[in-house]
């Protein structure tokens, strides 16, 4: 199984960091492979970029309607997603990834879109679901 090192940590908090205080500009990030909880068929590299945080925070932030807004510390918990969350669906180029009974939120889901030129799968978006 794969583990984030601090230094990986690291780099994800200055990427939401750079994310959210640029209006404009690329940076993105590996979040590795071997994933096995996942049961892909394949070794996938798992992708994070600012788009991707910029556009989850403009539809899923605070100024989102009936959505719990996400939130820095829910970008943060994206590794321990990949370790410990389930797939909830899959097909050709897309993955959603979720992890249920996360505290007092209920469900963090994050939608992956595969890239064309291989194993490699990018954030596209990420929002919170009530506990029901």
């Amino acid at each position: 199984m794969a583990t984030i090192e601090m230094k990986e940590f690291k780099e994800l908090g200055e990427l939401v960091t750079y994310s959210l205080s640029q209006k404009t500009g690329l940076k993105r990030m590996s979040l590795g492979t071997g994933f096995s909880n996942l049961k892909l068929s394949e070794n996938i590299e798992f992708f994070i970029d600012s788009y991707a945080i910029r556009h989850a925070f403009k539809k899923h932030g605070i100024n989102s309607k009936n959505q719990l807004p996400i939130c820095v510390f829910d970008i943060m918990y994206l590794p321990q997603i990949l370790q410990e969350g389930k797939v909830l669906r899959t097909d050709e180029s897309v993955l959603v990834i979720s992890k249920s009974n996360f505290g007092f939120i209920g469900e963090i889901v994050f939608e992956f879109i595969k890239n064309k030129r291989g194993n490699k799968y990018n954030l596209k978006t990420m929002y919170n679901k009530k506990r029901t």
